[in-house]
């Protein structure tokens, strides 16, 4: 195998490698979707039996009031924020599926010298077992 078809598979290797990463960063969109679908699920509890039955201590009295809370229409905008401000999440979609096109073209082309290479050598290879026949 020679020295350039190497350099083609690491570098090969490493598109692949930075397009699973990509693939798997999380946008900010990404984090407004988890922020929404959070704020749904936590809504769903009914605490109107607990305020009506009067028990205002321990876990019951926490249910009602993160039911308060979660009313309030700015929790899901907070929410929103909280999930967009954990490390790593800097990209928008439109960003990494455009950051994904490019890696994908550049891995084509890539791809592409690669096989080339790889004909090449075969049929040099090939040419070189057959020669000592047709002589």
């Amino acid at each position: 195998m020679s020295a350039d078809l190497k350099q083609l598979e690491a570098k090969l290797a490493e598109l692949r490698n930075d397009y699973a990463t990509l693939v798997a960063t999380k946008t900010r969109e990404d984090a407004a979707r988890a922020a929404r679908e959070f704020c749904q699920i936590a809504r769903r509890g009914d605490v109107r039996g607990f305020v009506l039955g009067g028990v205002a201590i321990g876990e019951t009295l926490q249910t009602v009031i993160n039911a308060f809370v979660l009313s309030d229409p700015r929790f899901e905008a907070w929410a929103t924020e909280q999930a967009q401000a954990v490390d790593g999440i800097e990209l928008s979609d439109r960003q990494r599926d455009s950051r994904m096109r490019k890696l994908g073209a550049e891995m084509e082309q890539v791809t592409k010298q690669h096989n080339e290479l790889r004909k090449a050598e075969a049929m040099a290879q090939l040419e070189r077992e057959f020669a000592g026949e047709a002589a």
